[in-house]
């Protein structure tokens, strides 16, 4: 019996990515590498979960996120601010009914294991 790897899952570290792009993928970010014993592609895929720890990550410690324009729906960009989402939270904090009804604290201020998370850390998003 053989085994046909047509994927590989890698995490979202610039030190994993500066590998694949330089090492593996000659200079350029693809989406697919081929594997020279085989002639066959190997997909690399990029592991949302740490995607998501990463952005959070960020947005949660530099508090304000600005994403640049995309295209023509968004030509100016937009500005996400971490401080909007606290507020958010504190003025529902008391309510029996919530629009944000997964956020607590540790969401918005959490220790170093919470950070680890992702359900709790998608909350925010």
């Amino acid at each position: 019996m053989s085994l046909k790897v047509i994927a590989m899952s890698v995490d979202n570290a610039s030190t994993t990515k500066k590998f694949y792009t330089f090492f593996i993928c000659q200079g350029q970010q693809k989406t697919h590498i081929t594997v020279i014993a085989t002639g066959q592609p190997q997909f690399l895929i990029i592991d949302s979960v740490h995607t998501i720890k990463y952005i959070y990550n960020n947005f949660q410690s530099r508090k304000v996120y600005f994403c640049p324009a995309l295209d023509d729906d968004l030509q100016d960009g937009c500005t996400a601010d971490f401080h909007h989402i606290v507020k958010f939270y504190n003025h529902e904090e008391c309510m029996s009914l919530k629009k944000a009804h997964r956020l607590c604290p540790a969401t918005l201020q959490p220790n170093w294991t919470e950070k680890t998370a992702i359900k709790r850390l998608s909350c925010v998003f």
